[in-house]
């Protein structure tokens, strides 16, 4: 029969076995998004304040599994602004004195992963959502339905820490009053920085060497 040492450490294994070979979610720890504006895919003057503006992240996290493709795979991010934000813009350019963004998340689409590449680099399908609301032009710009992107990115790993940016994510599009039939695109870069948070496989093995000298300590029996 089994001593009760080694039962500890074969329990311990059976729970630290999973935890080794899963996806691994890294917790806001900080982060920013930087927004710009382009005409019809070239930088533009359409906001009327130093560009590019940057805005910090809330409560954000980034799951990540390393086992999974040949430089491992990114499988859900959520990406939060820290609180509702404006834009100030050029009204001789979009109409707009102002655009209000509040309740913005950029997600992957559904079901969509990115497998990195030898360099750290990914494509991924995101969902860039939020209420976005016009001030100070023509009738009032509002938009609560998804907009759909592709974000290149990178991503690196280090220990238990990742640093994930996401370029070129558009937030917000609408016409131009200057030349008509081209569309102003106001595009969010995110940059997220997260940790492994503990208690984890630390505290699993803490618990385990812990079981494993309260064994030693137990008097045997004659």
């Amino acid at each position: 029969m089994l001593n009760l040492a080694v039962r500890c450490a074969l329990i311990v294994g059976l729970f630290l076995a999973p935890s080794l070979a899963s996806a691994l979610t890294y917790n806001f720890t900080n982060g920013s998004l930087s927004l710009r504006a382009e005409l019809a895919g070239t930088s533009t003057s359409v906001l009327d304040q130093p560009s590019p503006v940057v805005i910090n992240l809330g409560g954000s996290f980034v799951e990540f599994d390393p086992l999974l493709g040949a430089n491992g795979t990114l499988l859900d991010l959520e990406l939060i602004p820290a609180g509702a934000f404006t834009l100030d813009l050029d009204q001789t350019v979009v109409g707009y004195d102002v655009i209000e963004v509040s309740n913005a998340m950029l997600v992957p689409d559904t079901g969509a992963t990115a497998a990195l590449s030898g360099a750290g680099s990914f494509n991924l399908d995101t969902v860039m959502s939020g209420d976005i609301e016009g001030v100070g032009g023509p009738p009032p710009l509002t938009s609560v339905s998804s907009l759909n992107s592709a974000t290149g990115g990178s991503l690196f790993v280090s220990g238990t820490q990742l640093e994930l940016a996401a370029f070129g994510v558009t937030l917000a599009t609408f016409e131009s009053l200057v030349t008509p039939n081209l569309f102003v695109d106001i595009k969010a870069d995110f940059t997220f920085f997260g940790v492994v948070p503990e208690p984890g496989t630390g505290l699993l093995m803490g618990l385990g060497i812990a079981g494993l000298a309260a064994a030693g300590r137990r008097p045997k029996r004659v």
